[in-house]
């Protein structure tokens, strides 16, 4: 036999042992751990005074959406969209490009755009 026999041997023989026996917990700690448990378990009660009103709309909103912080980003986003459709820089109102020797004249934005501005 090989020394890595024998350890699987003796591995197998202290297995079949601990299966043999049966570990149960003392009475004492089942008590303990009974008690601790009903502890816990009145420090997370919620007192009905304590309950939180219900949220509005806009709460509720702002918390799907990820928080006012990230619901502010996105104003912020949406009104400079606006102004940048409304007043568009100079730089946007028509792009040259050179393509294949011919000069391409590309319109980023729409002569007649849809609230009818005429932009």
């Amino acid at each position: 036999m090989t020394e890595r026999d024998i350890e699987d041997d003796f591995l197998d023989d202290i297995f079949a042992a601990a299966r043999r026996t049966e570990a149960q917990p003392s009475a004492a700690l089942m008590g303990r751990i009974i008690a601790d448990a009903a502890t816990v378990s009145a420090a997370r009660a919620v007192p009905a005074a304590r309950v939180a009103p219900p949220r509005g709309l806009w709460a509720l909103l702002a918390a799907v959406i990820g928080g006012w912080p990230t619901l502010g980003g996105l104003v912020a986003a949406t009104m400079a969209g606006f102004w940048i459709g409304f007043a568009p820089p100079a730089s946007l109102s028509g792009l040259t490009a050179s393509v294949m020797g011919e000069t391409v004249s590309v319109s980023v934005l729409a002569a007649d755009d849809a609230l009818g501005s005429g932009g």
